[in-house]
């Protein structure tokens, strides 16, 4: 994903990949792995509208490159970046209060932490907590579950818009169909495989915490509160996944303030801002 949009950043080789219509002419076909899959990226960005006809960058597309540039290169961070600016272009990316009859939300001090914890938590929701291959044994939430559910139909979404890019290229005869490694394109793919939404529980229920300590903003009290969590999701590693956890917040945030610098309608930037302040206090 990364490589499919900072390639077209640069002008002279983002021409060579638009190609003339020809007559009579019959176009040589695609066939390494690697030209397959860069070549259904490009057209699932085009029709979402990351890419232009010119194969430019869009304003969203310049979210999406400016996302990507902190949560990481590897497949689950760049598809967590993904996620997270279509989420913000459908509206669903807010700290809105959508499952009311659902348990689990975040419970304590003010109206204003709860909503701050309640934001943090759904942009973690798109992460990977840092596991063993054991069974899951934590903290739950109905809450955070529903909302995960709708993450998980935005992504299926999106894979089977890509699925049909892909699909469309053999059936235009654009790809050598003479192969065996179908299989290694289908999982070279982004979006392939869904996590849960293990990540954004541990994080609603570290910041919950968090806010019934005298003093939630100290150092002592945020290693205190460290030590302990451990003990909350067995077979994990909290501490990295809770900085997992920040730098996918630090991503998302830096991807709001460049789809408001970019003119696009931004849902309550000013609580953005304000969210941040306040999680930069307890990092």
């Amino acid at each position: 994903m990364s490589f499919a949009l900072r390639s077209l950043q640069d002008a002279d080789y983002a021409a060579t990949t638009i190609t003339p219509p020809t007559k009579g002419q019959k176009r040589q076909p695609l066939r390494t792995r690697a030209e397959i899959c860069a070549n259904a990226v490009w057209r699932f960005l085009q029709l979402r509208g990351y890419v232009d006809r010119q194969h430019q960058l869009t304003a969203w597309g310049k979210v999406l490159d400016s996302m990507l540039s902190i949560a990481g290169p590897q497949a689950q961070q760049e598809k967590a970046a993904l996620l997270a600016v279509e989420l913000m272009r459908f509206g669903l990316l807010n700290a809105d209060t959508m499952f009311s009859a659902y348990s689990g939300a975040p419970s304590r001090s003010n109206d204003i932490d709860k909503r701050n914890c309640m934001l943090v938590s759904r942009v973690a929701c798109l992460g990977r907590l840092i596991h063993q291959p054991r069974g899951y044994s934590g903290p739950l939430s109905r809450h955070i579950l529903a909302y995960h559910s709708m993450v998980s139909a935005v992504q299926a979404s999106l894979r089977d818009m890509l699925e049909i890019c892909l699909v469309t290229m053999f059936l235009e005869g654009g790809v050598d169909r003479e192969r065996e490694d179908w299989m290694d394109i289908a999982l070279q793919l982004p979006l392939f495989d869904e996590d849960s939404c293990a990540l954004g529980v541990m994080m609603l229920h570290y910041l919950d915490e968090l806010l019934v300590r005298e003093d939630p903003t100290s150092e002592t009290t945020r290693e205190e509160m460290t030590s302990k969590s451990q003990g909350w999701v067995v077979h994990s590693d909290f501490k990295a996944s809770r900085e997992l956890a920040y730098r996918l917040w630090d991503a998302v945030y830096r991807g709001v303030k460049t789809a408001k610098d970019s003119g696009e309608d931004v849902q309550d930037i000013q609580m953005w801002d304000e969210v941040d302040q306040w999680l930069s206090l307890r990092r």
